[in-house]
């Protein structure tokens, strides 16, 4: 029999951990085809609004790791979000500070941990998951692109694909199109 304060200490913890746990943490990478032909969130980064490398940088926290950080076409990495961003610039930049997110990959452990689609996809999941919450997913070899625009101005329309590895999605790569096209 547990007394009183380690009872109330088990609950607590549970409750938190139900609160705190991985579930409960995930970003979630947002996407509007109907008004943006890029992701419009990652998390709380508004990406279509604002694709500066620093206020990435603000919304995600440092980066793990900057590949070129002194040119304006590099790539971003933050290991413990699983998620690596293209920056880059087509013009007027001299830095990867001054450049735009252009588009990301998901994946891995971390990525699993830390994002899911509005629907609630996450790197890991079954093919089955996939086909059950984006029956309309267009397939391609190895993938499925599961947001896309239908009619695009500019553009294939593909804005968040699932690459599948084993029957299980591998990672989420996506189009974020802060440089242009």
């Amino acid at each position: 029999m547990l007394s009183r304060p380690a009872a109330v200490f088990m609950v607590t913890a549970a409750v938190l951990g139900a609160v705190a746990g991985p579930a409960s943490a995930a970003r979630v990478i947002r996407a509007n085809p109907a008004r943006s032909w890029g992701v419009t969130y990652l998390g709380g980064w508004h990406v279509t609004a604002h694709p500066e490398y620093g206020k990435a940088v603000h919304a995600l926290g440092q980066p793990s790791h900057v590949n070129n950080p002194d040119i304006p076409h590099c790539q971003v990495t933050w290991a413990r979000l699983g998620l690596r961003i293209q920056f880059t610039s087509f013009g007027g930049a001299s830095s990867c500070a001054d450049s735009l997110a252009q588009s990301a990959v998901v994946k891995g452990p971390n990525g699993r941990s830390s994002w899911r689609t509005q629907r609630g996809l996450r790197v890991g999941d079954s093919l089955r998951k996939l086909r059950r919450l984006y029956p309309d997913a267009r397939r391609k070899p190895s993938a499925r692109v599961i947001v896309y625009q239908e009619d695009p101005m500019l553009g294939d329309g593909v804005i968040v694909t699932a690459v599948i590895r084993h029957r299980k999605v591998a990672s989420f790569r996506l189009w974020l199109g802060g440089a242009g096209d």
